[in-house]
């Protein structure tokens, strides 16, 4: 039997925590309190990725806060730039194939 985990949506939860309060942020308790309010995440989903989610949003809102803005829209390039370089395979691969 082949048994599948689920992936754990850590950086969904943390970009929903870091629009909340600083308060809500501050401990595990209120950060679980937080999110289950919210109720878009299953509650397993949240408890299993919460120290992640907490390390992340933290990043998230020093990175929000600096003057240099760039530093949130790396994550972004970082994407981009492996969604093209996984087309470019498919599509060479592709080529070479056909």
């Amino acid at each position: 039997m082949i048994q599948r985990d689920r992936i754990k949506p850590v950086e969904p939860l943390a970009r929903r925590l870091a629009g909340k309060p600083a308060a809500a942020r501050a401990s595990r308790g209120a950060a679980l309190a937080a999110l289950q309010a919210d109720g878009e995440f299953p509650f397993e989903d949240i408890e299993a990725s919460i120290d992640g989610a907490m390390a992340r949003a933290a990043q998230i809102v020093v990175a929000a806060a600096s003057d240099r803005p760039w530093a949130l829209r790396l994550g972004h390039f970082r994407d981009i730039v492996s969604f093209c370089v996984v087309a470019g395979g498919i599509v060479y691969g592709w080529g070479i194939l056909s």
